[in-house]
């Protein structure tokens, strides 16, 4: 199996296990099955950022949750302007959704400093050379569970290191 698809396969099944911790309601054979609230903010249109984003939507359908049946996405694109990732990432606090998920470092720290309280997923890519400012960083390492891309030769991010056991790859452990 693929570092990428296990990576996937790795978040989906934690956001497997958020959501399966949140519903503590007894079902009912005839009641609706609950719907999960997905906020997606994107800092661009790019290539490797939509595949991020698609790649994590085929990873919930695999694990059954299916847009329009019992899943609801709400996908925000910042067109790489910093005025929208601030009102994109206040519209998604709002929304109080079940996970947000942001792409890209820029949008992670817009969704940091709108929503405290709703549980969020970061993907970035390590290569891009954008840093977390030294004041946000102990804030960012408790508030984000994070996707990385980084080959073996490079040290994996600071921020992943207390929340995820890294593999000797630089992968998340299974």
């Amino acid at each position: 199996m693929g570092k990428q698809r296990k990576l996937w396969v790795v978040l989906t099944l934690a956001l497997a296990l958020l959501v399966s911790a949140c519903g503590n309601q007894k079902s009912n054979a005839s009641a609706k099955e609950p719907t999960v609230k997905i906020g997606i903010l994107q800092l661009m249109d790019q290539s490797a950022l939509d595949q991020a984003r698609k790649g994590f939507i085929a990873e919930l359908k695999k694990e059954g949750y299916v847009q329009g049946k019992n899943l609801t996405i709400d996908y925000v694109n910042a067109q790489n302007d910093q005025a929208n990732l601030k009102s994109m990432s206040e519209k998604l606090a709002k929304d109080k959704n079940t996970l947000n998920l942001a792409i890209a470092t820029p949008a992670a720290q817009a969704l940091l400093q709108a929503d405290k309280d709703t549980p969020k997923l970061f993907h970035s890519d390590h290569r891009s050379g954008i840093s977390w400012p030294d004041h946000e960083f102990d804030e960012a390492q408790q508030q984000f569970h994070r996707d990385q891309r980084h080959g073996p030769s490079r040290r994996p991010n600071q921020i992943a290191a207390p929340i995820v056991s890294q593999s000797q790859e630089g992968w998340p452990a299974v």
